[in-house]
């Protein structure tokens, strides 16, 4: 999917139809742009979305809070037409979500009216989609930067501080055959797979 290009043509529709003036209009416009900004997510690293688009940490926490307002307005049923649930089914082997526990927690709430900014956050955070994963990690992440800004703290540090954990920094190894690799405290060698970057479908411009 190229998001340059589906920027675009949200953008020419909208000067389109900007005469139109309906519920209809603005509820598809909504529908669109929640959607475009959430996929940014899964296509852009954190790192260059945050330095490329937010001079500020808080910026970005800022914006990330005003996209799970506008996907908390929408209901149950138009938030999986969006964003449908991934069929990964083995969740209760590894004690993860999964299909079915999204669909018993989406069930339990009511069909036909907006999840709402009180259930938006526990909504995300049991929803089983890519798009949501990723999305909701950035927002993490960007939370975790704006404290370390403000407090020189950021989220694992202020969790480790609370419960008197002491963070050690992790060493990389790698061997004679390039394969990576760290110590666990046993002394035992343990091999560290490499993180892939996500795809660059489009070219972040400032």
């Amino acid at each position: 999917m190229n998001l340059q290009k589906a920027e675009e043509r949200l953008l020419s529709d909208f000067e389109k139809r900007q005469g139109e003036d309906t519920d209809e209009f603005y509820a598809d416009f909504a529908r669109r742009t929640v959607l475009f900004e959430v996929k940014k997510h899964s296509t852009t690293d954190y790192e260059d979305y945050a330095e490329v688009l937010y001079d500020d940490p808080n910026d970005l926490v800022h914006a990330d809070g005003d996209i799970i307002n506008e996907l908390s307005v929408f209901t149950p049923k138009e938030f999986m037409n969006l964003f449908p649930v991934t069929k990964k089914f083995n969740g209760s082997k590894f004690c993860i979500r999964d299909y079915f526990s999204t669909m018993e927690y989406v069930k339990s709430l009511p069909q036909d009216k907006p999840i709402s900014s009180e259930h938006i956050d526990e909504f995300l955070m049991k929803y089983e989609n890519p798009d949501i994963d990723n999305f909701m990690v950035d927002a993490m992440m960007a939370l975790s930067d704006s404290l370390r800004k403000k407090t020189g703290q950021g989220l694992i540090e202020q969790w480790a501080e609370k419960e008197g954990k002491e963070l050690k920094p992790i060493e990389i190894h790698e061997g004679v055959n390039g394969q990576k690799f760290m110590i666990d405290e046993n002394g035992r060698s343990v091999p560290v797979k490499e993180y892939k970057r996500r795809p660059k479908y489009i070219r972040l411009v400032k």
